[in-house]
């Protein structure tokens, strides 16, 4: 029976007093030595492997640089920055900065892994980098803060925000690939009962800002399976203690995503920790749209979303770049926001050297 629900709805806020990281990933899509061994291994994969590999998810926006501007005008507090990148830096990367660590692929993952154009490899190995502290958010860089956010946006009282809101994984036509993988990650964690897991924390499984999709989380109760959580491209808290817990328990199937050098419909989501702590009931749950909206399709709403960005409308907004933004259009879309993150954003911060 599901107890404690009512009146345990409005959860406070709990401060974080340990250090919180940053990890953000970066590719450099126009080196050409990156280039050509992208196209060696090109020639060695699978059909299967071959699924992801659309030049779209290497274009280089040129606004990574906005990604620092807005960690210093945004975030002050952050503990470490820790870029991590296959070896190759901005040019104009100030690396004397104390609060930065700059680290290549062949620091922290398995050199059985490499090399490896697969972004889940290197999510799935992030705990491995030397120094990351217990508390870490790991960024896309394509994921930019627009506006103030606080350690407890992401952590309260050591523990992790999270989305548990319950959804149903759907094989789409637009997130095939992605979708199959967070599918992979729900299958591991489906060696719980979810019934038995929800009743030792209903309070956050059926959270009041949950709203109408709280009926997903009923089916999830009566069921004893999870069907999937709502995932949205932002960035995300984690516990390197999670990562471990979770490859002590799965190290196969999380080896098996390491070892494809591009992503595959089998792989494993990053997702998996923050399930694990949702199993686990220690995390603090997270409205759906706490940092803000994803813009699904910034080549059709590029004016919008330069408006949104200039008005400081979200903690944090995603530059998402896909196959509907065509390479003739690109150079526009790319301008105009970029403009937006100038207008924000004009001073160059502490991470840049441009002498």
């Amino acid at each position: 029976m599901l107890r404690g629900v009512v009146g345990s709805f409005f959860l406070s806020v709990r401060p974080m007093h340990q250090p919180v990281d940053f990890v953000v990933t970066w590719v450099d899509g126009n080196d050409e030595a990156w280039r050509e061994e992208k196209r060696r291994c090109e020639a060695r994969v699978s059909a299967v492997e071959s699924l992801d590999k659309g030049s779209e998810r290497y274009r280089n926006w040129d606004l990574f640089f906005y990604w620092f501007r807005a960690v210093e005008q945004y975030a002050p507090w952050v503990n470490k920055v820790y870029l991590v990148t296959c070896g190759h830096v901005p040019a104009w990367l100030e690396r004397g900065n104390p609060k930065l660590v700059v680290v290549k692929h062949s620091d922290f993952i398995p050199p059985e892994y490499l090399p490896t154009f697969n972004s889940l490899a290197i999510e799935l190995n992030l705990h491995r980098i030397k120094g990351l502290s217990e508390h870490f958010v790991y960024f896309n860089d394509d994921t930019i803060l627009t506006n103030h956010v606080s350690p407890e946006d992401f952590f309260q009282d050591g523990k992790p925000l999270v989305c548990s809101s319950a959804a149903y994984v759907l094989n789409s036509p637009d997130n095939g690939v992605f979708n199959h993988q967070l599918f992979s990650a729900v299958g591991l964690m489906n060696a719980y009962d979810w019934q038995k897991v929800i009743e030792k924390a209903p309070s956050k499984w059926f959270y009041y800002r949950y709203g109408a999709k709280l009926r997903y989380s009923w089916n999830a109760y009566k069921h004893k399976y999870l069907t999937g959580v709502y995932y949205t491209h932002m960035p995300q808290a984690f516990r390197k203690s999670t990562f471990e817990k979770v490859w002590a328990n799965h190290a196969e199937q999380l080896s098996a995503t390491c070892s494809h050098q591009f992503r595959t419909p089998m792989d494993v989501s990053h997702q998996v920790f923050s399930l694990q702590e949702i199993a686990d009931g220690s995390y603090v749950p997270m409205a759906r749209h706490h940092y803000g909206r994803i813009w699904t399709d910034i080549g059709a709403d590029k004016d919008l979303f330069a408006a949104d960005i200039r008005r400081h409308r979200d903690k944090i907004v995603c530059v998402h770049d896909n196959h509907n933004i065509t390479a003739e259009g690109f150079e526009e879309v790319r301008s105009t926001v970029a403009q937006a993150f100038e207008d924000i954003l004009p001073d160059a911060c502490s991470f840049e050297n441009r002498k």
